[in-house]
């Protein structure tokens, strides 16, 4: 087992590069990791979820923001009684301006995908405001994080 650390106290992301070169390394991504473990993206455990579909929204938000937005999967990101979770960290950009990465839990419905992708969109943490009612689903970031692989 691998340890991802994704907590609030993890260190700077490498400096940036400039030009085609940082875009194309993902330094001007935001990056989105959703949680799809023993409790997350689980039809069993969260029934009237379309979790895939989630995933796919998320995906195709990735597709056409290249370079701006990157989406992954993980094993278990830890704290289950949140599922599901979704861990946003900032792009670079964001990162010099105060943006840290925020924990999500309980994101379940359409109307939460329509503010991650909008806020998304907007540049995520550090460059756009965090919708009110995605505020209300955020969490405080676990001391570390067991994950058997991000994908």
């Amino acid at each position: 087992m691998t340890v991802l650390e994704l907590s609030s106290q993890d260190a700077s992301p490498p400096a940036a590069r400039s030009g085609d070169s940082a875009r194309a390394n993902g330094d001007g991504c935001v990056r989105v990791v959703l949680c799809r473990g023993c409790c997350c993206g689980s039809a069993a455990k969260i029934p009237g979820t379309d979790h895939d579909g989630q995933l796919a929204r998320l995906r195709r938000l990735a597709q056409e923001r290249p370079g701006q937005v990157q989406v992954r999967t993980a094993e278990c990101l830890g704290p289950c009684e949140q599922a599901n979770v979704v861990v946003v960290r900032p792009s670079v950009a964001g990162r010099r301006r105060g943006g840290r990465p925020v924990w999500l839990g309980l994101v379940r419905d359409e109307a939460a995908i329509d503010l991650l992708e909008s806020w998304l969109a907007a540049g995520g943490p550090g460059l756009a405001s965090l919708p009110a009612a995605l505020s209300l689903q955020v969490f405080p970031a676990p001391k570390s994080v067991g994950s058997d692989r991000v994908r």
